[in-house]
């Protein structure tokens, strides 16, 4: 179950960062309730709402997602629907 979670994460977030040219997505994982998406971006970070909406209907609700840059920033994104 967790690796189809996270696969679903990371399948969301490599269409989401495409939006940046040159930004990837180097992880994704489960710590409790929380889905850490780890990016590497060049600047700036792509919306986060956008990546929130791509989710919606791929994991479960009630999961807090944030993105975690390269240089340590969390960026609290919201709670899955």
């Amino acid at each position: 179950m967790l690796h189809v979670l996270t696969a679903r994460v990371q399948t969301a977030a490599d269409a989401w960062v495409q939006q940046v040219p040159g930004a990837e997505v180097v992880g994704v994982d489960l710590v409790s309730d929380e889905l850490h998406v780890q990016v590497r971006t060049p600047d700036p970070d792509p919306p986060v709402s956008t990546l929130l909406d791509a989710l919606e209907g791929q994991v479960p609700a009630g999961l807090d997602v944030v993105v975690v840059t390269e240089q340590g920033e969390r960026i609290e994104v919201g709670t899955t629907r």
